[in-house]
């Protein structure tokens, strides 16, 4: 797997909204269930990113007079431009005075199935995308089996920041002290820390697909 692959997918793990909606669904009624389907959920959602990014990879290759890494180098551009204008949005809307995510509200009523739903819209498509492009891209050339087993090592650590809380809560006895920490801290700053990492990915994308297209 590449170095970018490990850090997107680190930041993806790390993303707030994804922990804190894990640990916000183990404090509801029915709380560990709907926790383990919105995680199941989620790694459906990044494991599919990755095959239809992969798929459509080798059709880009396939494609005649195509220059695969001309492409790989503008989705950077792209996919670092949607998430800097992401996080201008957000911080906007926050200096507005726009509410929290309908989403926080409704996760009391949440069903398992509904939650499972939950899981498979949370991923940051963008940063997995990015992280997926960043695979084909170092494997030009070699046999599309060989990025199997990055994309699936890119979908666990994705995957963490929503596995790790729900494995925590059903192993440890101390989980609801330490999940009720963890989320009062991201409730109070979740918007903050999703905007720094939406501007860094973002802009650390765009810097490479530039770099890519110039040299």
């Amino acid at each position: 797997m590449t170095v970018d692959a490990w850090l997107l997918g680190a930041a993806m793990a790390l993303s707030p909204l994804a922990v804190l909606a894990s640990l916000l669904l183990l404090t509801t009624e029915r709380g560990t269930t709907k926790a383990v389907t919105y995680a199941v959920g989620w790694v459906v959602a990044v494991g599919s990113i990755g095959v239809l990014t992969v798929a459509a990879a080798s059709t880009v290759h396939a494609s005649p007079g195509s220059t695969t890494s001309t492409v790989s180098s503008w989705l950077y551009v792209l996919l670092g431009v949607v998430l800097v204008g992401w996080a201008i949005r957000r911080r906007v809307a926050a200096r507005d005075g726009a509410p929290e995510p309908t989403w926080m509200g409704r996760l009391d009523g949440m069903s398992p199935v509904v939650s499972l739903g939950f899981g498979l819209f949370m991923p940051p498509y963008a940063i997995a995308v990015a992280a997926v492009n960043s695979i084909v891209h170092g494997n030009a050339g070699g046999p599309a089996a060989d990025v199997v087993v990055p994309v699936v090592t890119f979908t666990v650590v994705a995957s963490l920041g929503v596995i790790v809380p729900v494995a925590f809560a059903l192993l440890s006895s101390s989980s609801d002290a330490v999940i009720a920490r963890g989320r009062e801290w991201l409730l109070a700053r979740w918007s903050t820390v999703l905007f720094w990492m939406l501007v860094v990915v973002g802009g650390y994308l765009v810097a490479k697909g530039v770099y890519l297209l110039v040299t």
